[in-house]
């Protein structure tokens, strides 16, 4: 079932289900199936006799509405199309993520285990809990970023240590106290993301996996030692 994309779903099933009434039950079924993408309808179908024996069938659409139907399937299109922008999302973060895992192993093992997501961050161990070290990417640029957990005393006890990290890790770093977050972060944000073009993710994996090589061996120990 990992291999089903959900804009895939249904995409040549029509459906009339034909009855004298339907349950609220059966109709907000119908209504899901046709938010994606499914093309159901719901007719109603009641016989009447007439006093010289005729019999005459009322038929009704129910659902969808005739008068909203064109409006309905204007809706579908677009869900679709946000359906299809969001697997291509997907398919692109994991060759992205894929590139950089198989890149990152021959550096070092922080994620030796992780396996390639649809998600937009990998993480990986610091050696103690509630210390993360993470790679998250967005659609132009990336980062390598040590997330500390609802600690904001270690992460004063590292920001004391600031010109020193910043010496072993070769560069500048940032350092995010988020007051209205669940912890704090310390990071480094590259140029290029999972929408640069695949040619250049070569460079990008590399640029990020020398990063997280460079973070690890700036703040392992001094985790260790807090």
């Amino acid at each position: 079932m990992d291999d089903i994309y959900e804009e895939q779903f249904a995409q040549d099933t029509r459906v009339v289900l034909a009855a004298a009434d339907f349950s609220k039950e059966l109709t907000t079924s119908a209504m899901w199936l046709i938010g994606h993408g499914v093309d159901i309808r719901c007719v109603r179908m009641k016989p009447w006799r007439m006093e010289n024996g005729t019999v005459l069938v009322d038929v009704q659409q129910l659902i969808p509405l005739p008068e909203v139907a064109e409006f309905q399937t204007q809706i579908g299109v677009k869900k679709q199309a946000e359906r299809q922008n969001l697997a291509s999302r997907h398919e692109r973060l994991l060759k992205f993520w894929e590139g950089l895992l198989e890149h990152a192993k021959t550096k070092c093992d922080v994620h030796a285990n992780s396996s390639p997501t649809k998600e937009m961050f990998i993480q990986g161990s610091a050696g103690r809990g509630g210390f993360h070290l993470n790679y998250k990417v967005r659609r132009n640029d990336s980062q390598v970023e040590l997330w500390i957990v609802k600690n904001k005393p270690a992460f004063k006890a590292l920001y004391a240590q600031k010109d020193a990290i910043e010496f072993d890790f070769d560069g500048p770093l940032e350092w995010q106290d988020l007051a209205e977050a669940a912890g704090c972060r310390i990071c480094h944000v590259i140029e290029g993301g999972y929408q640069s073009p695949p040619d250049q993710w070569p460079a990008i994996h590399s640029a990020l996996a020398d990063a997280m090589v460079n973070l690890d061996n700036a703040v392992r120990k001094r985790i260790a030692d807090l």
